[in-house]
């Protein structure tokens, strides 16, 4: 007999995509599944989208709550299921039709606690990129994503960890705290989840929530002194290597902007002094970054902003 399955779906001003991305739960080929519509005070027209399908399918369960942010759904959202696992899937993505029956047998298989698939990136036009992480390396920055696994939903209550609400970097503050809790996790070498590149969405602006990512370093870190996991130097730097590629990448993205404030350019210079200087201390940067991103991270930290521009075009031209 199968196990019953949440599907948690936070939901916040996506009336576009909203359908597609139910639909692509409700032709799941596991059938056995909860569908957890957690609308987060969203003030368009997913009320009457989600209410729609919800007459049309029994499983689904729409939940109205006010705006507390995604961290704040999700965790509505694991309260409220009753499936022994759950998944997350963002309102702006998709699924194919059989992503949790691939990772609810790879779990039982291989009595696994935790189970994660490939990412296609995709937009109106198709596929756009891939964010595949190999089953030897889950600790590449690509394993902080929550939406693309299965998860054994007694690892978030019996080890307490939720989202943190209230800042950015919620899944790299989150999913890593979860794999160290598992004693057993699996992979499914496919492309299952479909993450949406919504136009405009990238990172154009300095925003001081950037900072938050040492915060959640600091989240994961004390995590890690309670388990009694800092014994080891190399889990220490394989965890800040985490959050070093998430900064650097939007130090990046941020770079790129046509806007950056003169008033803002101090903090996100020091900013990127501050990624720099934790990059050389720490080996498993040192050995993992590629020289193209080692080259950027010593540019931004000598302000040549435009610099990095030009270097940052080229790459993606050579890349196609």
């Amino acid at each position: 007999m199968t196990e019953l399955v949440s599907v948690i779906v936070p939901i916040y001003n996506v009336e576009k995509y909203l359908e597609r991305c139910i639909k692509s739960i409700i032709n799941q080929t596991y059938q056995n599944i909860e569908i957890l519509l957690v609308n987060d005070g969203s003030p368009d027209n997913s009320k009457a989208i989600m209410e729609k399908y919800a007459k049309k399918d029994k499983r689904i369960v729409c939940c109205y709550k006010e705006n507390g942010g995604l961290s704040d759904a999700r965790n509505y959202g694991i309260k409220k299921s009753k499936g022994k696992y759950v998944c997350f899937i963002d309102s702006d993505d998709y699924i194919e039709k059989n992503y949790v029956e691939k990772l609810y047998n790879c779990m039982i298989e291989n009595k696994a606690e935790i189970t994660w698939c490939d990412i296609k990136q995709v937009n109106d036009e198709g596929k756009v990129g891939s964010m595949n992480q190999s089953p030897d390396d889950v600790w590449s920055f690509e394993m902080a994503s929550a939406c693309n696994r299965l998860f054994l939903k007694s690892l978030f209550i019996k080890n307490d960890i939720w989202f943190p609400v209230g800042i950015w970097y919620e899944d790299l503050a989150t999913t890593p705290r979860l794999f160290l809790s598992a004693k057993k996790t699996a992979y499914v070498n496919e492309e299952l989840y479909n993450y949406y590149v919504t136009p405009g969405s990238i990172t154009r602006t300095y925003d001081k929530r950037v900072l938050d990512a040492k915060k959640v370093l600091q989240i994961n870190l004390e995590y890690c002194k309670e388990k009694h996991l800092l014994e080891s130097k190399e889990i220490y730097e394989i965890v800040e290597y985490m959050f070093l590629y998430s900064e650097l990448n939007t130090a990046f993205r941020v770079s790129m902007a046509h806007d950056l404030k003169v008033k803002d350019i101090k903090e996100f210079t020091y900013w990127c002094e501050s990624i720099f200087k934790d990059i050389y201390n720490n080996r498993i940067a040192k050995t993992r970054l590629d020289r193209v991103r080692k080259i950027l991270a010593f540019l931004l930290k000598h302000r040549m902003f435009y610099l990095t521009k030009f270097v940052i075009r080229v790459v993606k031209r050579v890349k196609g």
